[in-house]
């Protein structure tokens, strides 16, 4: 017999057997799992590798490049790149594109311009992108794509297609064999907006650009002086590129009357401060006392009068479509550089418009107006143009209906009128009729001669006296054949040849002829007989 101690070590022992045989099932099922997963993994590339319809296309070496890499040259937070990038990922997602394939980098370029910075992300996406399939590069401005042919050259291959849009210029130095650029051409529509601008301010005689002092700037103040050399007018130019940002708020507060005010990019000032564009152009909005035209959409949004802009969404919406053709290998690059135009949109802030005293009918027709007050018309143009057509529609028809009416009861009108005419007409002929055949039936009955209406040789009618003559009573000569008054067959049928054949000749008949009555006695009688129409 065990003592106590002994079994309780037993018992131990015998537990942790059982826990050790739970715990090698447990990894035993978890290592089956582990390979039957490694097989399926096998297994699926060729199976979806058979399917090539909508897929990116392959690379030489036959491995599949099918991730897309967004490069932006600005920090995150700034409107009109967060919003082509939005809606670049969302046009791309509605092709199929997966999320774990898109890459979005924010370099940060405006606000960090040194080399070191520059190198320092170039080495950090080589790293990262190393072993990434790059079919495509989006270069969403100047900054990313003046990045790619330098510092980060070589962070994708050289034969890989970059798309670009809100360039300047594209003839930039490569380190190395030029990539394949499509660019997708959405640059400042600064004409246009000049042009908008002088039709709904025609007093102006000055433009003023407010722009950050950069690479930006330059450009800017080089195409305004293009567009100004261009139109009749003489206007005068004025850049507070030079000027801190304080000293420019000061500068727009004071404008002349005959100014208006051209917003571009400010990133910076004169002083190196850096600044978002969005928030630059809400300031300046409060500030200006003469109208502020403005150039991206996302800056109109911040109280600005308006231009010829560019639509951030549209642009970004576009590029992904443009992308996933390239990425699909539907859409061919041919040469180092190619320009795709995307037109700009007319879009103004309604309540700027009202403060400036600006007249709207002056823009384009397909002018997008913000924040114009909520009305039946503007807001559902469509349906109170389509309810307007049904109820005109209508009213037509009702009053065709109403004419058809009027001219319906009219001649019922008429009819009746007519129906009494010709009823009292018949009233009066037909009393007419009656009393003059009651005379003639008179005389008819009173004649001291026998008469006789006969057809086909049958009494149709028959006087009174012809009966009394045959002796026959009153009536019952009527429907029988003249037979019965002739002295036999052949007088019968001798009388019929001779009677009819001078009828027919339109003479009159007479002769005397001998009778019989109903009784068989004979008689002679004179026989006048004439034709008639029936």
């Amino acid at each position: 017999m065990q003592s106590q101690p002994a079994l309780a070590a037993t018992q131990k022992n015998t537990l942790l057997c059982q826990l050790t045989l739970r715990i090698f099932a447990k990894q035993l099922v978890v290592l089956c799992c582990a390979f039957l997963l490694l097989a399926l993994t096998a297994l699926v590339p060729p199976v979806l590798a058979s399917d090539n319809a909508g897929t990116p296309a392959d690379t030489k070496d036959g491995v599949g490049r099918n991730a897309v890499l967004i490069l932006s040259g600005a920090q995150y937070g700034i409107p009109v790149t967060d919003a082509m990038a939005a809606y670049t990922i969302a046009a791309l997602r509605e092709r199929g594109v997966s999320f774990k394939d898109i890459y979005v980098e924010m370099l940060d370029l405006v606000r960090n311009e040194s080399p070191h910075w520059r190198s320092v992300i170039a080495s950090a996406l080589r790293q990262k992108l190393a072993k990434i399939n790059i079919g495509l590069v989006i270069a969403q401005n100047q900054l990313a794509l003046e990045f790619l042919a330098n510092e980060g050259y070589g962070i994708v291959p050289s034969d890989v297609p970059i798309l670009t849009t809100l360039f300047t210029k594209l003839d930039i130095q490569w380190r190395g064999t030029p990539h394949p650029v499509l660019n997708l051409t959405s640059r400042w529509d600064i004409a246009g907006t000049i042009r908008d601008g002088m039709a709904l301010f025609p007093y102006t005689r000055r433009v003023v650009i407010v722009a950050g002092l950069d690479k930006l700037q330059a450009s800017l103040h080089e195409q305004t002086v293009a567009v100004l050399a261009a139109i009749p007018e003489k206007l005068e130019l004025e850049d507070t590129s030079g000027l801190s940002y304080a000293e420019m708020l000061q500068r727009i507060s004071a404008m002349p009357q005959n100014s208006i005010i051209l917003f571009g990019i400010y990133y910076k000032d004169s002083t190196g401060r850096s600044f978002v564009p969005a928030e630059v152009a809400a300031n300046v909005a409060k500030l200006a006392n003469v109208p502020v035209l403005a150039l991206y959409d996302a800056h109109v949004r911040q109280g600005l009068t308006g231009g010829s802009v560019v639509v951030a969404s549209d642009v970004g919406r576009r590029v992904g479509e443009v992308g996933f053709e390239i990425l699909t290998g539907k859409l061919k690059i041919n040469g180092a550089s190619t320009d795709v135009s995307l037109a700009s949109q007319p879009m103004f802030d309604w309540a700027q418009l009202q403060r400036w005293g600006a007249d709207p009918t002056k823009l384009p027709l397909n002018t997008i107006f913000l924040n114009r007050p909520r009305t039946l018309w503007s807001e559902y143009r469509n349906e109170v143009i389509a309810a307007l057509a049904v109820i005109a529609t209508l009213s037509v028809l009702t009053i065709l209906l109403t004419i058809q009416n009027r001219r319906r009861k009219r001649a019922e009108e008429a009819t009746a009128a007519l129906n009494d005419q010709l009823e009292e007409q018949i009233e009066r002929r037909s009393a007419e009729l009656t009393a003059r055949t009651f005379e003639l039936q008179s005389i008819f009955d009173c004649a001291s001669s026998g008469i006789a209406l006969i057809v086909d040789r049958k009494f149709v009618r028959a006087n009174r006296r012809l009966h009394e003559m045959l002796g026959w009573p009153q009536g019952e000569m009527i429907g029988k054949s003249v037979e019965i008054w002739h002295v036999d067959r052949d007088a019968f049928v001798t009388a019929g040849i001779i009677t009819y054949e001078r009828l027919r000749n339109g003479e009159i008949h007479r002769r005397e002829v001998e009778l019989k009555r109903r009784d068989g006695s004979r008689f002679w009688v004179r026989i006048t007989g004439t034709a008639v129409d029936s």
